[in-house]
């Protein structure tokens, strides 16, 4: 925790050049719709440097040479590491400093990575698909260029409309981090107390009957306070929710999904691509313009931002 708090609280990096290829980190990046959006981001956005991180070894390498024979002008690197490890994101900056120098700095970071496993506690759930998307944003925070984007992977169950009851209550209320870890513990409180009473899908406090949804709702709520918050602010960087839509992935295996991973892909990497020109106003130490936060808050479904409030489809 630490390093953490030390990352947190480092000054904003000197800006690079703008000739620098940009750099974009993605989690859960060697199948699904992760993979499309590093197989996308090298068609539009090359020369660039993907950096992508997987849990399997063997599959993560196939994808990172499937990926470098397609693309020559764009470079890959795979990072073995689970993003709920401590350790992920020094590993992502050691892959980083190794490959492309020390000053090296980050214009997107696309948190993709989640689990959907009804089997597993929500304890395990929440540090993947929740802890895991705050720790590494705050690691790679100060090494992020000016203008930058984290896109975090919402879905249309996480906006307030979709919630009830207490659980609403607590996410209304998540206004800075403090207010945020409330009502992450108000969620874990909530699953214990049905699991002691084996009333999995009985819900009295509003968080669904699924840890995955529950943890997507307290994923969009921790993206509104990103936004918000003063370092995010301080490094320039923007935080926003991207909604990829019902597609065709190992998630979904053996359900009639309507879209391809690569139509899920689309709006993660359009709004990732919105990096680059901002971060081409930071080059040469000069600093981006006052109104860099220019993508407004929400959830960003098929390139349009709606409110975190209502439904949208």
């Amino acid at each position: 925790m630490a390093s953490l708090a030390a990352s947190m609280d480092a000054e904003p990096p000197e800006q690079h050049a703008p000739s620098a290829p940009s750099v974009f980190v993605v989690t859960g990046g060697s199948h699904g719709i992760g993979f499309a959006a590093c197989d996308a981001l090298a068609t539009q956005a090359s020369p660039c440097v993907v950096i992508f991180i997987g849990q399997d070894m063997d599959r993560g390498q196939a994808a990172e040479a499937k990926l470098r024979r397609s693309h020559l002008e764009a470079q890959f690197f795979f990072v073995c590491v689970d993003v709920s490890d401590e350790s992920c994101g020094e590993l992502i900056l050691q892959c980083l400093w190794k490959n492309c120098g020390s000053r090296s700095l980050i214009s997107g970071l696309l948190n993709n990575a989640a689990m959907n496993d009804r089997e597993s506690p929500i304890a395990r759930v929440l540090a993947v698909n929740v802890d895991g998307v705050r720790a590494l944003s705050a690691t790679l925070l100060p090494h992020m260029r000016g203008g930058a984007v984290i896109v975090n992977m919402v879905n249309d169950a996480c906006v307030l409309e979709a919630s009830s009851g207490a659980a609403r209550l607590a996410l209304t209320a998540a206004t800075d981090l403090a207010t945020f870890e409330e009502a992450r513990e108000h969620c874990l409180a909530s699953w214990s107390e049905r699991a002691r009473t084996a009333q999995a899908k009985h819900d009295p406090c509003g968080w669904g009957d699924k840890t995955y949804t529950s943890s997507k709702m307290l994923l969009a709520a921790l993206t509104r306070v990103q936004y918000a918050d003063a370092r995010f602010v301080e490094h320039k960087v923007t935080v926003v929710g991207a909604d990829p839509g019902w597609c065709r992935t190992r998630m979904t295996e053996g359900k009639s999904a309507p879209l391809s991973a690569a139509e899920g892909a689309d709006t993660p990497v359009w709004l990732l691509l919105e990096a680059i020109k901002l971060c081409s106003q930071a080059g040469d130490g000069k600093e981006v313009e006052p109104n860099f936060q220019r993508l407004a808050s929400g959830i960003y479904f098929e390139r349009t931002c709606y409110p975190w409030d209502r439904r949208y489809r």
